[in-house]
């Protein structure tokens, strides 16, 4: 009862800080980090017993891969793809693209260089992953106040940073070492991928258009967790189903403008399918905002202070989001973006935490620890929130 209890209060309190956003302007993610790890505290002090049984690592990766399912379809559904927006598409998708690159080959020059590692580039490479990724669950909320050319750009960059940044990490994961032939057959596992997601895609849009019963969005949501499990589980890139998903029912009506789709259209009623995913994104939006409220918590929780306050690793963390920011500024600077505010919106969140969480403890390097990851998101979330106070808001 105490459990529910405190789990009712802390879904009110994000609530609140959802809602006082726009105005305060502070992310709620170091809320609920913070308010976790407080709790825990008063736990240790007052309930010891209770901290032994209630061990919410257990909890974390299956909390994680549920809110990042839902954070990628949230954000899949909002690429519209048109003329208008092409050039803002393709901006922001090369400029995620080189940022994640770039950001783990620099990171990984400067782990080797400073920590004079002799180990093979693929373990390196899986570990600085997860910290080159931009989390749109943190990062599309708080540029609600800012012009719609900003907006726009923020939501396609952190979205494609997610989706891309997730696909690399499996890469590295699924691959033992890093070959031609590997890169090959991983482009051959996504075609296969991509085959099965237009499949699966075409499927639940017809679902979502014919079906009239009151419950038909958690048998949709369902089905994409079991595709991407099944997937994963045969080392697929499994995040390419959401993706595709979302896209293809938010751009439903503009594939219908190809002569081959035409003779199809009758069978997906559009109208009704528009109305449906109206319904479906606002159930997407309350499972993120209720996963990720629960997930930031737990993951407060399973924090120590002294993990957070160590100077020791505050040092690589400093490096390490030195790096990530000159190479954002160096891109954005080539693509004739302004800097301020959009260089600030680079912060590392929820996707970060999971991907972390899912290396093997046998290929985890000691100095890219917890305490250097809960840095760099407190860090890069607190830096983002400086961006927003000092930008003024102009006219979309």
């Amino acid at each position: 009862m105490n459990v529910l209890f405190v789990l009712c209060l802390l879904l009110l309190f994000s609530y609140i800080l959802e809602l006082t956003n726009q105005k305060v302007r502070i992310p709620s993610v170091i809320f609920l980090i913070a308010t976790g790890l407080g709790l825990k505290e008063l736990v240790l002090r007052f309930y010891p017993e209770f901290y032994q049984v209630f061990d919410v690592n257990v909890l974390l990766p299956s909390v994680g891969t549920i809110g990042l399912i839902l954070i990628v379809l949230e954000g899949s559904i909002e690429l519209e793809l048109t003329r208008e927006k092409l050039n803002i598409v393709w901006k922001s998708a090369l400029i995620a693209f080189l940022s994640i690159l770039l950001t783990i080959l620099f990171l990984s020059f400067l782990v080797i260089t400073l920590f004079k590692l002799e180990t093979n580039l693929r373990v390196v490479f899986l570990n600085i992953t997860p910290l080159s990724i931009i989390s749109s669950a943190i990062a599309i909320p708080s540029v609600r106040l800012m012009s719609k050319h900003i907006k726009e750009f923020v939501i396609y960059e952190s979205s494609l940073s997610d989706i891309i940044g997730v696909i690399v990490f499996n890469f590295f994961l699924v691959n033992t070492s890093i070959r031609f032939s590997n890169v090959f057959y991983f482009i051959y596992e996504t075609f296969i991928m991509l085959l099965i997601s237009i499949g699966v895609s075409i499927g639940l849009s017809l679902f979502l258009s014919k079906i009239h019963h009151r419950i038909k969005f958690m048998p949709i949501i369902i089905v994409i967790m079991l595709v991407y499990l099944l997937s994963k589980m045969y080392h697929l890139p499994s995040l390419l189903l959401i993706l595709v998903f979302g896209l293809t029912l938010k751009n439903f009506e503009k594939l219908l403008h190809f002569e081959v789709s035409k003779k199809w259209a009758e069978y997906f009623q559009p109208d009704s399918l528009n109305r449906e995913l109206k319904k479906f994104e606002d159930i997407v939006n309350e499972g993120v905002f209720l996963i990720k409220t629960i997930f930031f918590f737990l993951f407060g929780y399973s924090l120590n202070l002294e993990d957070i306050l160590n100077l020791q690793n505050l040092e690589v963390s400093g490096l390490i989001i030195l790096i990530i920011y000159v190479v954002r500024s160096i891109l954005l600077w080539i693509f004739h973006l302004n800097l301020n505010p959009i260089v600030f919106f680079a912060p590392r969140g929820l996707i970060s935490i999971l991907l972390f969480l899912s290396i093997p403890q046998n290929v985890k390097m000691e100095r890219i620890s917890n305490s250097v990851l809960v840095q760099v998101v407190l860090i890069t979330t607190f830096l983002m929130m400086v961006g927003n106070f000092l930008h003024k808001k102009t006219p979309s």
